[in-house]
């Protein structure tokens, strides 16, 4: 799950962008940013769908709002976890290993 897109881009640089648009981050379309971020993003879009059973526009995930989860500690960590995934500027986003230990700590 954490090597969403990763794989291809650790295999082979492309001109074609790795993995489904419908999880893919924006800069995904050019080859010269692609890295391991990309599949923190797709890791966020995940979160929202499991969160609302639909997978948001593409280009308007920056517009994502899920409902505040009402008595659950553990769904508003989830919710804030997506939220910081799928900043639009890839240096905003944490790390898979961030991820992973803040998952550790809900």
């Amino acid at each position: 799950l954490g090597d969403f897109g990763s794989a291809n881009f650790l295999a082979q640089l492309s001109t074609v962008a790795p993995g489904c648009v419908a999880y893919a981050a924006p800069e995904c379309q050019t080859p010269a940013l692609q890295g391991p971020k990309m599949d923190v993003y797709s890791f966020g879009i995940l979160l929202f769908e499991m969160f609302t059973g639909k997978l948001p526009d593409p280009g308007r995930v920056h517009l994502l709002r899920v409902a505040p989860p009402s008595g659950s500690t553990a769904k508003q960590a989830m919710t804030e976890i997506a939220k910081i995934c799928v900043c639009q500027k890839v240096d905003d986003r944490p790390n898979m290993a961030a991820i992973y230990a803040r998952l550790g700590q809900i």
